[in-house]
């Protein structure tokens, strides 16, 4: 069975933001989803890309990568055209995750 994963920003009453993370099954992904903007930031929904880092973290939609032979940064974004995710033309073997756009956007120069 298949299964999306995405995560998103919850926003607490103080301020306070925290990732939640969730597993969508295949059999409700056509389906119309809710969520409540009242409580989570709808600007940081990520989607799971698919693949992990060299360190076998999860790369999201919106994570910024370090390649591991250059300095440059690139931002995780599906690229529809192509339809794949841009990863600056490296494997995922040869990247890693910084930060994500979100709470770090002094990261993307």
């Amino acid at each position: 069975m298949t299964r999306m994963k995405f995560r998103i920003m919850r926003v607490e009453p103080e301020g306070q933001r925290i990732w939640e993370y969730f597993i969508i099954p295949e059999d409700i992904v056509d389906k119309d989803l809710f969520i409540n903007s009242d409580l989570y930031d709808l600007n940081t929904l990520s989607w799971f890309a698919g693949f992990k880092d060299k360190n076998k973290k999860d790369v999201y939609e919106g994570d910024v990568i370090k390649h591991s032979y250059r300095e440059d940064r690139t931002v995780i974004a599906w690229q529809q055209k192509e339809a794949q995710w841009s990863m600056g033309g490296y494997n995922s073997d040869s990247i890693e995750v910084v930060g994500n756009k979100f709470e770090h956007p002094d990261l993307i120069k």
